[in-house]
């Protein structure tokens, strides 16, 4: 029944996602459907790019390797409590203290674009042994999608 439940909310977030038509609806219904549809009190979009569009938080991939490079090395989800600099930039100084543990994907394809984190305040909630099937779905969607419009486009001939 969790299952089932939680394959609703993934599947509406992922039409959502389908449908989007611009960088800002993408962003907003990442962050509205995990804050609203799954009740999770934190949500960190960060998007990597030297150049950053006036929509979503972007830094520069090296500044996001300096503070967080040992969670979006691998092509694994990083669960559990996080160091302080993690949490403050993943969640920011005010709301990162209050964060007692994260789920953390890298948002990869055809390179590093980003990364999703969700948080608790509950030390114990996210922990190495927590399925993140859903996670890693939404993540692999994300990763596809953000091309579109964080990319410049190519002209057609």
């Amino acid at each position: 029944r969790d299952n089932d439940r939680l394959f609703d909310k993934t599947r509406r977030l992922m039409l959502a996602l389908i449908d989007a038509s611009s960088l800002e609806e993408v962003v907003i219904a990442v962050e509205d459907s995990l804050r609203q549809e799954f009740q999770v009190p934190f949500v960190s979009l960060i998007l990597f790019s030297e150049k950053p569009m006036t929509v979503g938080r972007w830094v520069g991939a090296d500044e996001a390797h300096k503070s967080i490079g040992g969670l979006i090395s691998d092509d694994k989800i990083v669960c559990g409590a996080l160091r302080e600099h993690e949490l403050s930039f993943l969640y920011g100084a005010e709301q990162g203290v209050q964060v007692g543990s994260s789920a953390v994907v890298a948002l990869t394809h055809q390179g590093l674009h980003g990364v999703l984190a969700i948080g608790s305040r509950d030390p114990q909630y996210y922990k190495s042994s927590v399925g993140t099937l859903f996670l890693s779905y939404i993540a692999d969607v994300l990763g596809r999608v953000l091309p579109r419009f964080t990319q410049p486009s190519h002209p057609v001939y």
